[in-house]
């Protein structure tokens, strides 16, 4: 999938000295003047929030991955193995050996000081030292890059929308949202979404999300007589969510770092992994420059060139309420709960609403908005227990305290 991010955040590039502002600038294509959210309720009761400077820049993630690619290919002593499988890596007291196929079938090996692995959501690495289950949620996406919808209007992001209640075509029912960008010249991006639990028995496959993407897109934007597809996009977001005080999930050993998806440490919720990069982008190469400076390469140390945030892992509540499931939830329970969250950030300061749509809201603040929805709608705190239990609450309390 294609990314979008504000203009703020991508000085980060800037300032590691990765890309200059003109070859940033280059990457984005579009770049809208404003955009909202909005779910699914009774007219008179909905409320449409309007953020700015909120994941406005669509960028070109080609164009960006290219000028990485030179990057690395123009520095001495530096080069991109092409058309390799990684089949193992074997862990050794002063170093580590990696196996790969290359395109002709012919085992490989790399020897190197330590291994980083960013494979992304399948990565074996990340199954084998997490038990088996790297990731505790999961958010399938499928969408388009189209031309020829009708009615869109360019100058505008629709950053999270909802159309309809919770679709009950697959297992416990799913709520379905929609996200819509321009795209550059007269395209316009468009996302189907839903977050759900790694182990429920609904349909997580992209091609039956596809199926659903095509089936109701004229309920979101209507396809005119040109309506024209240049290409799709899709993807599978990670998601954990960290049952205690700090980060509980296995992201290094001796020798063995996992970043990005692999790491699984970014918000499902609006930047995915690409914006918890561009957020940590200092962080993570400071840390790890360190570490192989020093030769600190034991999993104690690995652990600390992290992308976790305790504000972004406090965030992940609010994905569960947004997993639909049949079982505790009438059909129309997220759109209520989420539009009663937007009345509640147009009640406050415009920083709330920046915040929680740029993974910056602290726990304070987060409190602050849980409070006041709970004050807005009262079933929240039952609806609490039903869906998390007594040890997702408990969980949820702990992911709360600084």
């Amino acid at each position: 999938r294609d990314w979008n991010i504000s203009r703020e955040e991508l000085d980060s590039l800037e300032k590691v000295g990765l890309f200059t502002s003109d070859q940033v600038d280059a990457c984005i294509v579009s770049r809208y003047k404003t955009g909202w959210a909005e779910f699914s309720v009774s007219e008179d009761r909905r409320k449409r929030l309007y953020l700015d400077n909120v994941l406005d820049c669509a960028l070109e993630a080609d164009l960006l991955l290219g000028l990485a690619l030179d990057k690395v290919t123009a520095s001495p002593g530096c080069m991109v193995a092409h058309r390799m499988t990684f089949t193992r890596v074997h862990r050794y007291r002063d170093c580590v050996i990696v196996e790969v196929l290359d395109s002709e079938k012919v085992t490989r090996r790399y020897r190197a000081r330590v291994f980083i692995d960013a494979v992304g959501i399948t990565s074996p690495v990340a199954m084998q030292l997490n038990d088996g289950r790297p990731q505790t949620h999961v958010c399938p996406t499928v969408g388009t890059i189209a031309s020829g919808l009708e009615g869109v209007d360019h100058e505008v992001g629709e950053i999270l929308v909802s159309t309809e209640p919770a679709d009950m075509s697959s297992g416990r029912g799913r709520q379905l949202i929609w996200e819509g960008f321009p795209a550059g010249r007269d395209r316009y991006i468009t996302y189907l979404f839903f977050y759900d639990e790694i182990d429920s028995p609904n349909d997580k496959s992209l091609l039956g999300l596809f199926e659903s993407y095509f089936e109701k897109l004229p309920g979101y934007m209507m396809p005119g007589r040109d309506f024209m597809v240049e290409r799709p996009v899709f993807g599978i977001i990670p998601a954990y969510w960290h049952d205690g005080f700090s980060l509980s999930r296995r992201i290094a050993d001796d020798r063995i770092l996992m970043l990005g998806d692999a790491a699984t440490l970014n918000s499902p919720l609006t930047f995915c992994g690409f914006g918890s990069f561009i957020r940590n982008i200092s962080r993570l190469t400071g840390g790890l420059a360190s570490v192989l400076r020093e030769g600190r390469l034991d999993r104690s140390s690995l652990e600390q060139v992290s992308a976790y945030e305790p504000n972004v892992a406090a965030m992940a509540n609010l994905m569960k309420y947004m997993c639909y499931d049949s079982t505790t939830d009438d059909p129309n329970f997220v759109n209520e709960l989420m539009n009663e969250v937007m009345v509640v950030l147009d009640s406050l300061p415009p920083r709330y609403r920046e915040a929680m749509f740029k993974d910056r809201m602290q726990l304070g603040e987060l409190m602050a908005v849980g409070l006041n929805v709970a004050v807005r709608y009262p079933d929240v705190l039952r609806v609490t227990f039903e869906k998390l239990g007594f040890g997702g609450t408990i969980g949820m309390m702990k992911n709360m305290m600084p």
